[in-house]
């Protein structure tokens, strides 16, 4: 699988993620960078040449591809009539094909990989977080695809946890094993939530925003059914 990387505010040619010899790694298109270089030769002659010339190693330095997997995972649409085989090499390997160019090319964009692995390496350090509904849309099921969660989450947990010590105390003596205490409460939370996100999902569609005054209130006023015994 590949997916875009992040590159700085200027992409000179794509930078994509990818798999060379079961490896992960960055990695862009030899023939992109061919391109950039304005090579005065074929690019054929030239990434063949390269690899001999400097022992780069297939499955560890580049891979061969098709021009329609290639281009699928820079993020471009196949055209017709581009040569079918193409060379997928590592940012070291495009690295080292730049600086041997020996020109302001090469400099350049020698100097945007390592401005892409810099903002990659940030990207992978930084603490995992949801950034916009996109994000949590794709951890939520389709009923809970909701514009704001912070108001409907404090009152569900809040009324969840209620209900849950409610039953607790129902049923259990004080004076009972701490341990017995800790799980019984988690059997009964359990049950309760799973009763409660039944109600609310056959109530509300999943086009609901938790902004819904209608579902805060079903949230607010929610009983699960052992509630009926209380007096």
């Amino acid at each position: 699988m590949s997916t875009d990387l992040p590159n700085p505010a200027n992409p000179l040619i794509p930078v994509f993620a990818t798999e060379i010899g079961g490896v992960p790694t960055q990695a862009v298109d030899a023939r992109e960078l061919h391109g950039f270089l304005d090579i005065g030769r074929d690019f054929s002659n030239w990434i063949k040449k390269r690899i001999a010339d400097y022992g780069f190693i297939e499955g560890t330095d580049y891979s061969i591809q098709t021009a329609h997997e290639v281009l699928a995972k820079s993020g471009e649409n196949p055209q017709s009539g581009r040569p079918s085989i193409e060379y997928v090499i590592t940012l070291d390997m495009a690295k080292e094909l730049a600086m041997v160019e020996r020109n302001e090319m090469g400099r350049t964009i020698r100097r945007y990989f390592i401005d892409c692995e810099r903002a990659a390496l940030q990207a992978a350090s930084a603490p995992a977080r949801i950034k916009n509904l996109q994000g949590l849309n794709q951890i939520l099921p389709p009923h809970f695809h909701l514009k704001n969660t912070s108001a409907f989450k404090l009152h569900a947990d809040t009324r969840i946890l209620f209900w849950t010590l409610e039953k607790r105390d129902r049923l259990l003596h004080p004076a009972i094993d701490r341990e017995a205490l800790f799980q019984v409460t988690l059997d009964i939370q359990h049950a309760i939530q799973t009763e409660f996100v039944q109600a609310t999902l056959s109530r509300f569609p999943d086009t609901c925003s938790v902004n819904d005054p209608d579902l805060i209130n079903f949230v607010r006023t929610w009983r699960p059914s052992f509630a009926a015994e209380v007096h």
